[in-house]
């Protein structure tokens, strides 16, 4: 396995870490505070972003991205923006949707002017009683005339405030529930039946708020339906994997980070006539969280490499969306140890990074739900 990417990935991965220590990081307290990005800061963000060259980085040129398609350089260049907060990291690496299979009305109106940063999207799947099992989907699509109907309540949508539209899931075929029977449609906010109900606060990713989202009689026309009426579930699964992927790779960014951040204040911090780092008890805690990292890294890596050599890497994705959150969260909260009460403070970032990172063991399947998934490929089952 070779892990050396190209030079033009190298620039891309370097200048990621430029964009994220001098444009994202002083961002990152303002979004903390007002756990909000309005327009104007959106504005800003996208213009840096274009500046520095790492806008839509991971989007094919044929629709105005960098074109960095190959897994392991979007790995690397994923862990730099692990090394900031979890709204700010769109930024860069931005676009859910796969422009192939959309229509070119779709493109036109709703998903060119989302990579341009014209307008912003949000994606609506989990449901109170529909989390990792999307077989348990309430929501329902019936189609009338040229319309759909959709009804049906969603939790937990990251990122509807500040968005104009978004793509929802729902079930078109009850009969045929996740294998063949789930659609994916474009509602844009302000269509009539879809309501933005209460935000639900969240331990962490602030800045990202989600919401619950309520639809009844929700009238979408035909043309908004992103694929065939049961292709919904299909689309959302090849999206999943590398989902999963980039969870991984943000985990060791941040992870990294927090270590960085631990082992330079042990070099700094003086108890009792000596530094930290000098104290044995330190040494071991910063060793061991680096060991795991590393371990955790190669994974990742593997399963990257993997992916561009053409290979089905849905287990690996699993092992390593759940080795790397593990990892990372027990380096971070190792980090804030060695800082002591100044690590408790929200005045560095160890406190934010824990909270997100305790999202990521639950986000994109929770960890609990990957071992279901390899104990299946492993042996055929799990429960």
């Amino acid at each position: 396995m070779d892990f050396e990417i190209a030079p033009e990935y190298q620039e891309m991965r370097e200048t990621t870490r430029r964009f994220v220590v001098e444009v994202l990081r002083p961002a990152e307290k303002i979004v903390e505070e007002k756990q909000f990005i309005d327009a104007v800061m959106h504005r800003e963000l996208v213009s840096e972003a274009k500046r520095y060259g790492v806008w839509n980085a991971f989007i094919p040129e044929k629709w105005g991205g960098a074109g960095i398609t190959d897994l392991l350089p979007r790995t690397l260049i994923r862990e730099e923006l692990g090394a900031t907060s979890y709204v700010l990291r769109s930024y860069v690496d931005n676009g859910m949707f796969n422009l192939d299979t959309a229509t070119e009305y779709q493109r036109e109106r709703y998903l060119l002017p989302a990579l341009e940063g014209e307008k912003r999207s949000f994606a609506g799947i989990t449901e109170p009683d529909a989390g990792s099992d999307n077989g348990a989907m309430k929501t329902t699509a019936r189609k009338e005339g040229d319309e759909w109907i959709i009804n049906g309540t969603k939790h937990y949508i990251s990122g509807v405030d500040t968005s104009d539209f978004g793509v929802i899931y729902a079930m078109t075929d009850t009969s045929k529930g996740k294998h063949g029977g789930i659609g994916a449609f474009i509602v844009e906010k302000g269509m009539p039946g879809f309501t933005v109900g209460p935000r639900q606060v969240m331990m962490g990713h602030r800045g990202f708020n989600q919401s619950v989202l309520y639809f009844d009689d929700c009238r979408v026309p035909a043309e908004n339906m992103l694929g065939d009426s049961g292709g919904g579930l299909r689309q959302f699964l090849t999206m999943i994997v590398g989902a999963r992927m980039k969870v991984a790779a943000e985990a060791l960014g941040a992870a990294q980070y927090a270590w960085d951040l631990g082992v330079e204040y042990a070099k700094q911090r003086e108890v009792l006539g000596t530094k930290l780092i000098e104290k044995q008890g330190i040494q071991w805690m910063l060793i061991d969280a680096m060991i795991a990292l590393q371990g955790a890294r190669l994974l990742a890596y593997e399963g990257s490499w993997k992916a561009d050599q053409g290979k089905d890497i849905r287990v690996e994705a699993s092992m390593a969306k759940l080795q790397c959150t593990e990892v990372a969260f027990k380096v971070i909260d190792t980090a804030l140890q060695v800082h002591g009460g100044a690590g408790y403070t929200e005045d560095l970032p160890l406190a934010r990074l824990l909270r997100d990172m305790r999202g990521a063991r639950i986000y994109e399947g929770a960890n609990e739900l990957q071992r279901y998934i390899i104990s299946k490929a492993l042996w055929g089952v799990g429960q």
